[in-house]
């Protein structure tokens, strides 16, 4: 009991978050979580156990980034305020982190967080999001995440060699701009059969909604370039391959990969462009909005994008058909 007291107040004074009732709590804590990364454990593991490995690591990445902030094991959710998140924000920051990937980061936390309140290991009172400390404010720094109409035609007229990094990158790109912003996961995982009658039908993996795209003339020509690479795997793209990536884990480790190196490409197509910031987002946030520029209802861009916690915009959703769709992404660049 002697040791356990000890190493509290060692790693209370070490964290500079020393308080007798602090020190009480956590001496007299039975919680079977009491901390915020054995609870972190408990979600990952159950997440693993029931086959969601997607969001098993989306958890376990937000864990190992607050690790690298907070070494700490006796962190518990009551030590976790809004003074805390910024510290961990300016950090994240510092070592080069987007915005984009910190708000992933604090939402999984703050899902992590309403779990625990459920379960009784956190207090609503001590909750420290919403008004006492905003993610919308992180997410509004990728707002600036976007190229015009003059650049999107730029990365079109690259010369680039034939089934080199950088023409995978740049089919990529245009590919996921032609296609409404479709996900570079979504991509991975887009088989031949979901290509057919001129239209491209999937299901998104992060929402689980049902895509229906008109295949424009540009993503078109993309499809006809990387077909005669791909004929003997059923995905479009050469990301994944059953024979070796059998298990979601592989998969999802194997999108990662390719990811980071489509990224570092892109870095390198907006060097030789003079295009700064150009990463995989980028295709995506662009498609919204030039779609802006030209005057298109901010609603029927959320229905594209498939922004389904744009609960105003859901109202307007059922009046929209292919066909809408199909009108606002023809000829988007004149």
């Amino acid at each position: 009991m002697e040791d356990k007291a000890e190493s509290i107040q060692e790693e209370l004074i070490a964290s500079d978050r020393f308080t007798l009732v602090r020190f009480i709590e956590k001496f007299t804590s039975k919680k079977k979580h009491a901390t915020v990364f054995e609870f972190y454990d408990e979600v990952i593991n159950d997440l693993t156990e029931t086959g969601k490995a997607g969001n098993s690591m989306v958890y376990l990445d937000s864990k190992r980034a607050l690790e690298k902030f907070e070494s700490s094991p006796y962190l518990e959710f009551g030590d976790i305020d809004p003074v805390f998140l910024n510290r961990w924000k300016s950090f994240l920051l510092k070592r080069g982190t987007s915005p984009n990937t910190i708000s992933v980061y604090m939402r999984t936390l703050r899902s992590l967080y309403n779990k625990a309140i459920v379960e009784g290991v956190a207090k609503q009172e001590d909750y420290p999001f919403g008004k006492r400390f905003s993610i919308k404010d992180i997410e509004q720094e990728t707002s600036k995440r976007a190229i015009g109409a003059d650049q999107i035609k730029e990365v079109i007229a690259l010369t680039v060699e034939p089934l080199t990094k950088i023409w995978w990158a740049r089919n990529y790109f245009l590919f996921s701009f032609f296609t409404m912003g479709m996900n570079f996961t979504d991509m991975a995982y887009l088989k031949w059969g979901q290509v057919k009658d001129g239209r491209i039908v999937y299901q998104r993996k992060k929402t689980g909604r049902y895509f229906s795209i008109k295949i424009t003339q540009e993503a078109a020509e993309i499809l006809n370039d990387v077909k005669v690479y791909t004929t003997n795997n059923k995905y479009v793209f050469p990301i994944l391959n059953d024979d070796i990536h059998k298990t979601p884990e592989q998969k999802k480790t194997r999108i990662k990969t390719v990811l980071r190196d489509y990224n570092k490409s892109l870095k390198e197509i907006g060097k030789s462009l003079g295009i700064s910031g150009l990463t995989s987002y980028v295709a995506r946030h662009s498609w919204a909005t030039i779609q802006k520029k030209r005057g298109i209802s901010i609603s029927l861009i959320s229905e594209a994008l498939g922004h389904t916690t744009e609960r105003t915009t859901r109202i307007y959703l059922e009046s929209f058909g292919d066909e809408e769709l199909d009108r606002i992404n023809e000829n988007i660049l004149g």
